[in-house]
């Protein structure tokens, strides 16, 4: 047998006796969790406290699903949510003590290692750990999509794209939350209210949107200032979001480019955007396009 079969072997037996170990303390506790919850819930405590945006990333799924995720956790008393020192807007998911009792996985652990160290007592204890001391320091990475602007293609977005834009905007949304303003509502995009504003953005013809591929990666909305008061129309650049992996590659350059040039051939010549004051990134790159500073907008809670 290669070593190549022998990994495979360690790795299917570790997983089996894991999922052995995993159903028999579901069944031995007075909690009921679903496997989906239990592996969501290990994977929280193993990414070690995590933001709502960082799970769901890491898991690749979309931010409505990650959200319902953590709540049905949160409901049930596994987590919860805190607030970071450094940054009082940004929460992190925590596991409780009920998580830990509930867990307690020191028992399989050391189940392993006496089987390991049972059937590998002819192996150099020395040589072991290195080699262990090796695959840990290699970190699981995503491997970055490295994309050109002829990779990009952009569209403007019909009534068909409804649901793919709201959940762009969600994501967009709680980036902020966690990151600048929590005084934004949670999953606002798919309440009626969102919904009826993203598909009048729609019906109007100035929401666009971003793809590699078939692969939606970004998103723009857009609307016309209708305050009286203005000698010239604006436009105003409302939301913009790119998913993670496409960011500083361009692509957020080319939806602004095509939001310009939708609204230069409608005879409007200025254009607006608004972002928080410590979104640093957010700033440079639209000063970098040519942005300059105008308002400063201040807030105060009574």
């Amino acid at each position: 047998m290669n070593i190549k079969n022998k990994f495979a072997n360690i790795t299917k037996n570790f997983k089996l006796l894991f999922y052995k170990n995993m159903f028999k303390r579901m069944n031995d506790k007075e909690e009921v969790l679903t496997s989906t919850e239990y592996f969501c819930l290990e994977c929280i405590y193993l990414m070690d406290k995590p933001t709502i945006t960082q799970f769901a990333q890491f898991l690749e799924i979309s931010s409505p699903n990650a959200t319902y995720k953590v709540k049905q956790l949160i409901k049930k008393g596994f987590i919860k949510k805190e607030k970071l020192k450094k940054d009082g807007r940004k929460y992190i998911l925590v596991p409780t003590q009920k998580f830990f009792d509930f867990y307690d996985n020191k028992q399989f652990d050391e189940n392993i290692m006496n089987d390991i160290k049972k059937d590998l007592t002819d192996l150099d204890d020395g040589v072991l750990v290195k080699k262990l001391q090796v695959i840990n320091e290699k970190k699981i990475e995503k491997k970055e999509k490295v994309v050109t602007p002829n990779d990009i293609t952009i569209r403007q977005a019909t009534s068909k794209d409804l649901k793919l834009c709201q959940d762009f905007r969600n994501q967009l949304y709680s980036y902020e939350i966690e990151n600048f303003d929590n005084n934004i509502m949670e999953e606002w995009s798919f309440s009626s209210y969102g919904k009826n504003d993203m598909k009048l953005a729609l019906k109007n013809g100035k929401v666009f949107l971003a793809f590699d591929g078939v692969k939606a990666v970004g998103f723009l909305n857009s609307y016309v200032m209708e305050e009286t008061y203005l000698i010239e129309k604006v436009a105003k650049l409302d939301e913009i979001f790119v998913k993670e992996d496409y960011r500083g590659q361009g692509v957020g350059r080319l939806l602004v480019e095509n939001f310009i040039d939708y609204y230069i051939k409608a005879d409007i010549h200025h254009i607006r955007v608004k972002c928080d004051f410590k979104n640093d990134e957010a700033i440079g790159f639209y000063k970098h396009i040519g942005f300059e500073e105008l308002h400063l907008e201040l807030a105060k809670k009574i």
